[in-house]
């Protein structure tokens, strides 16, 4: 390589020319369908369930709000905005308090009446109250604000920007329109995750150019660890844009991957050459040290932190696999990159030593032992981690990414408090619907849910068919005969996204705020017990999109963890294979598992859940606790290698002078970048960024004083049995 600097220079500047120009053109898929749409069963059972009940979607609600109760005028105002929205290419169809029909009875005889001309110049809330179907949907809880519900015949975000011009001009005047649904916060939830990534990235540039001088004390110590992990960076977009991969929510990890696998790799090499460069003065000597001596290290990191990746490969669901391998494709691209292109620049570099870092003076004095001490503080961590664990809760909401000063939560938030929740509780009806005992246990069921706190609505059948008889106070077995008949007689209204014609399938379904997963699980088990009391005749089952997207939630958490126990027990069987002793890796496991155990307890006491945004931590976590271990175990390795006739303590000592420098500054380093994420807006960033900091300070500690009283015990207790013969690579 050395021999063959140039020409290699030459071609990785051109590969990186071409990644800059390529990476710009990632995809970004931060969408949820994926996440969710992850069962194959469940979205079968869905589809099947929906062509029998197709649902009349609402893309995109607009509220108008006036400064009192809404009443005929300003219906006169609603109708004119939804004239002028139905226009529009965009919209396929909308209704609203303006367009709609409600049934009156004033002689007996139950008529098809528009509301506004039951309004005429009185309030719409009177009209509305003797009509539950669009109290909270079409007029709020208050009077004063109507909503508009918008279907769209095209893409949902040319919807959004289409009727966002149209209310630009045509907004009735002294009222305030706010836009309601998922459009506007999937739009708000990428714009707010691209600014905080480049926020961030742009914050560790700036910590990482002051840091880096202070602790390298020269240039190419400052720029070429950065330069490299940059660089591969850019490799591994690149990739994604020629693989056709998008990034997904899941996978804005892996940029932060790449930075802490190609820093810590970049440091510990930098830190060898640095070495080796001052005793000899060779540069091409120092390179060469370097490699052999860190090279190896720096290749039994990537290979762990891969089988730790690829081990999401068994997971059920179709993000953590592609996860798995699109991060153990980083991990490959990033140790190609550091390998090649740090020793060709090192050789290209001009020569100078370094003057002494601002750690060196501190390092030199590094002492471990104690172990009676190390032991009992680790043993009171992992208590302390165990109970902070037990109050871990697997979380999910919809807006959790978002700050509640974001201006579309603050509109959700009053949607929820004016109108009815964006989220829903779908119970699936199958049985002979027309007998009047199915009909009153589905009444009695609605009547007993709609009473629990964060149910907000709830719309079925039974509501329509009172709606059909004119709102009786009573329903008996002959009404229910008669009011089926007026269904039926609703033509293109007919509501067959709640029962089928011949009724034999139904649907209720309650709208809730953004409950999150552990209260949906609450009120799903309490919809089940409610729905114990129906007829025999008739089942009722919870399903629905959300159900399905609350499962698959939560299996990306639990099929994380589960991977994640998998990846340890890999790697503990690789490390042991590599020094050739069990004793080797089982020492390795405790200052592996401890930091992710302490992560583990700060969500707990924290009150951080356990969510999709925050899960890949752990993952990221175990690449860095064992590739810190590792460059520990390797460097004491060669001290024994070269210096035979050292005492153990006396090896450990060198090892932590040399390589725990390297440690500290990779570690300060990380530290510092993860610090950078706790000013992002997004949510998960932000609380990585404290999760991943303790997991780099707890690794430190342990590899720098618990690791090394573990490595004298295990090779002290070794020595007593067989003083004349070890066996383990360590003791070679």
């Amino acid at each position: 390589m050395i021999r063959a600097r140039l020409p290699i220079a030459l071609v990785l500047l051109g590969l990186l020319i071409g990644a800059v120009r390529l990476a710009p053109s990632v995809q970004l898929d931060f969408s949820l369908e994926p996440i969710i749409e992850s069962n194959p069963e469940q979205v079968a059972a869905l589809a099947e369930f929906r062509e029998v009940l197709p649902p009349r979607r609402v893309d995109l609600a607009v509220a108008v709000e006036w400064p009192s109760r809404v009443t005929g005028a300003e219906l006169t105002q609603l109708a004119e905005l939804e004239e002028r929205l139905v226009a529009l290419p965009e919209v396929e169809s909308a209704v609203s308090l303006a367009s709609a029909l409600v049934i009156e009875a004033p002689l007996g005889v139950p008529m098809p009446w528009p509301v506004r001309k039951l309004v005429g110049d009185g309030y719409a809330d009177e009209v509305v109250r003797r009509h539950p179907l669009l109290d909270r949907t079409l007029l709020s809880a208050n009077g004063r604000a109507a909503s508009l519900h918008l279907r769209r015949s095209g893409d949902e975000r040319a919807l959004l920007e289409a009727v966002e011009g149209a209310l630009a001009e045509a907004a009735p005047r002294g009222a305030t329109a706010r836009l309601i649904g998922s459009a506007p916060v999937d739009r708000t939830v990428s714009q707010t995750m691209l600014a905080s990534m480049i926020e961030s990235v742009a914050l560790e540039a700036l910590v990482f150019a002051i840091v880096l001088p202070l602790l390298f004390r020269s240039t190419r110590g400052t720029l070429l660890p950065l330069l490299v992990v940059h660089a591969a960076i850019a490799f591994d977009l690149a990739l994604h844009v020629l693989l056709d991969w998008p990034l997904s929510l899941i996978d804005v990890a892996i940029p932060g991957l790449v930075t802490i696998l190609g820093l810590c790799d970049a440091v510990h090499m930098m830190h060898r050459f640095e070495e080796a460069f001052a005793r000899t003065g060779d540069r091409f000597a120092a390179v060469g040290e370097m490699m052999r001596k860190v090279g190896t290290a720096c290749f039994h990191t990537s290979f762990t932190t891969g089988i730790g990746f690829l081990s999401l490969m068994v997971a059920r669901h179709e993000v953590v696999r592609s996860f798995g391998v699109k991060a153990s494709m980083a991990v490959v691209v990033t140790y190609l990159t550091i390998i090649l292109a740090l020793p060709v620049a090192l050789a290209l570099w001009p020569s100078r030593a370094a003057r002494p870092g601002a750690l060196t003076g501190l390092f030199s004095s590094l002492r471990y032992g104690r172990p009676r001490l190390v032991l009992g503080v680790t043993a009171l961590v992992i208590g302390w981690s165990i109970v902070g664990a037990t109050r871990v809760r697997v979380e999910s909401r919809w807006l959790e990414e978002l700050s509640p000063n974001a201006a579309v939560v603050q509109d959700l938030h009053w949607a929820e408090a004016s109108f009815t929740g964006l989220q829903s509780i779908e119970v699936q009806l199958a049985g002979d619907l027309s007998r009047h005992q199915t009909f009153a246990g589905v009444e009695r069921l609605q009547q007993a849910i709609i009473g629990e706190a964060d149910v907000l609505s709830t719309e079925s059948y039974v509501q329509w068919i009172r709606e059909a008889l004119g709102q009786p106070p009573g329903v008996d077995a002959d009404r229910l005969a008669t009011g089926l008949k007026l269904m039926g007689l609703f033509g293109d209204r007919f509501p067959g996204h709640l029962v089928d014609r011949d009724l034999s399938r139904g649907l209720v379904v309650f709208r809730t705020g953004d409950i999150g997963t552990v209260r949906y699980r609450q009120l799903c088990e309490r919809i089940e017990e409610e729905a114990r009391a129906l007829p025999a005749e008739c089942r009722a089952t919870v399903g629905g999109y959300t159900r399905m997207a609350h499962d698959s939630a939560a299996e990306v958490v639990t099929t994380m963890l589960q991977s994640f126990a998998l990846s340890l027990f890999a790697i503990t069987v690789f490390v042991s294979f590599i020094y050739r002793s069990w004793t080797v890796g089982l020492v390795s496991m405790l200052p592996n598992l401890l930091p992710i155990l302490v992560a583990v307890g700060l969500n707990g006491w924290l009150e951080i859940p356990l969510r999709i945004g925050i899960v890949m931590i752990y993952s990221l976590g175990l690449g860095l606790a064992v590739d810190d271990s590792i460059h520990v175990l390797t460097r004491f390795h060669q001290e024994r290698r070269e210096h035979p006739h050292a005492t153990v303590p006396a090896a450990l000592l060198r090892t932590l002078r040399s390589t725990g420098r390297a440690l500290f500054t990779s570690s300060l380093i990380l530290a510092l970048g993860a610090l950078c994420y706790l000013p992002a807006e997004l949510r998960s960033m932000h609380d990585v960024g404290i999760l991943l900091t303790a997991i780099v300070v707890t690794a430190l500690v342990a590899d720098l004083w618990l690791l090394p009283v573990l490595i004298e015990g295990s090779l002290a207790r070794r020595a007593a049995r067989a003083p004349a013969t070890p066996r383990d690579g360590l003791s070679r």
